[in-house]
């Protein structure tokens, strides 16, 4: 399996393109729809969905423009999905229909297992997704830190409740793939995450 992370637009959000010999999906879209067509065409990747970790801007700016090229499944928790419908400003400009994910659904990739990990708080509809031992945590979880939650659909001690509970339930070795800059792991964040472990 391939993960390749792209950086994109004027906040650095990073999209990953992930992929199985032939078949990719992506998460976290946000800018740049030409550029993540350019990588999937140079690759002779064919696309099969979209998962979106939440619903801001700089996460799903860019799923019109991939999928008028490319007509792919695009999913989302429903409680963002209410939010961009009502609120553009903060959350994104999502025109693609989007289909509900919840906790613990299963999403088939090319013979694997990707499991929806509900995670509210930096939004009220935040979700990552669990592929094996690789989790994709959108603004949920950082290097060192967590999501912002002042702004709308945010609540602090649910963002901390997801990490405590859910994140570190995980095993220590899953390598977390952060909505910015870079990878970290359980193991490491238990140890070195302040803003978790200083707010117990």
């Amino acid at each position: 399996m391939n993960i390749q992370k792209l950086a994109l637009g004027m906040f650095q959000s990073n999209c990953y393109i992930v992929s199985e010999g032939h078949d990719a999906f992506l998460v976290d879209p946000g800018d740049r729809p030409v550029e993540v067509l350019n990588y999937l065409d140079l690759h002779g990747l064919n696309l099969r969905f979209i998962l979106l970790t939440h619903g801001h801007l700089d996460h799903v700016n860019g799923v019109d423009g991939i999928t008028k090229a490319r007509p792919v499944p695009v999913y989302l928790h429903p409680a963002d999905r209410q939010a961009i419908d009502e609120d553009t400003r903060i959350f994104g400009d999502l025109v693609s229909e989007t289909l509900p994910v919840f906790d613990g659904m299963i999403i088939p990739f090319a013979g694997h297992e990707i499991r929806v990990i509900e995670t509210p708080g930096h939004t009220e509809g935040g979700v990552c997704y669990l592929l094996e031992d690789h989790l994709f945590a959108g603004d949920t979880l950082f290097r060192h830190s967590i999501g912002r939650s002042d702004l709308p659909g945010g609540d602090y001690d649910a963002l901390l409740h997801s990490v405590r509970e859910k994140l570190y339930a995980l095993p220590d070795h899953t390598r977390v793939y952060s909505g910015h800059e870079d990878e970290t792991d359980i193991a490491h964040e238990k140890k070195y995450n302040m803003f978790v472990k200083g707010n117990k």
